[in-house]
């Protein structure tokens, strides 16, 4: 996994893209391209779970935290999703969310849900904003995250919920404030040695179980 986090940390936003793009192509996994907004494996069928991060990072930062971590605990289970996800790998979200702007407005499929994961690298527990989604991960420390893309498919009607990583041992806003001051958008997040590699496999089972409660509901 560290191996795979540093191929795809890239310095720039569009070298990041393409060593995506070249990841997936790696695996066979077919994929659209919505201009240089996003990254998108198509779901199936014509309901839709989208499973969502991005890939853009702040400035000067390699973004191993925020957002590559996302990106690995995805690949991790790409091949365990259930046909009705559509994964959506965004750009533009550190500059007001433009990817997932861009694929709500250009998207054909009725979406069921958005699974949105944002910082996932540190700590040793799952956060999870439940927004709109009305979802209930037991196991998950429960509050509420700043602005990420979740946020825009929840403001758009979608229901939606973000999954993060924080410290077990803190409540929820404790958490999210010591990821703030020491992590996201920190010179940290160029840091391996406070990337937490076990996160992917804890984060799984969450997140299939997310999919599926949306996907049931929605029967």
């Amino acid at each position: 996994m560290k191996e795979l986090l540093k191929k795809l940390c890239q310095p720039t936003d569009e070298q990041r893209a393409e060593a995506l793009k070249a990841e997936l192509s790696a695996r066979d996994v077919a994929f659209e391209c919505l201009e240089d907004r996003a990254v998108v494996v198509p779901a199936k069928t014509d309901e839709a779970v989208v499973l969502c991060a991005h890939f853009d990072v702040v400035p000067g930062s390699l973004g191993y935290n925020d957002n590559g971590m996302s990106l690995v605990t995805i690949l991790s289970v790409l091949e365990r999703l259930p046909e009705f996800t559509e994964v959506v790998f965004t750009n533009g979200e550190e500059r007001g969310f433009l990817g997932a702007r861009h694929y709500l407005n250009h998207n054909r499929r009725h979406l069921l849900c958005c699974v949105n994961l944002d910082v996932c690298g540190f700590g040793d527990a799952v956060y999870c904003d439940p927004m709109n989604s009305g979802i209930g991960l037991p196991g998950c420390k429960i509050g509420r995250m700043p602005m990420n893309d979740g946020c825009i498919f929840s403001m758009q009607g979608v229901p939606a919920l973000t999954l993060s990583a924080g410290p077990g041992d803190v409540p929820f806003d404790e958490g999210i404030r010591q990821i703030g001051q020491t992590i996201h958008c920190g010179p940290l997040d160029d840091k391996l040695e406070v990337i937490n590699f076990a996160l992917p496999d804890l984060f799984g089972p969450f997140l299939l179980r997310a999919l599926r409660a949306f996907a049931d509901r929605a029967r």
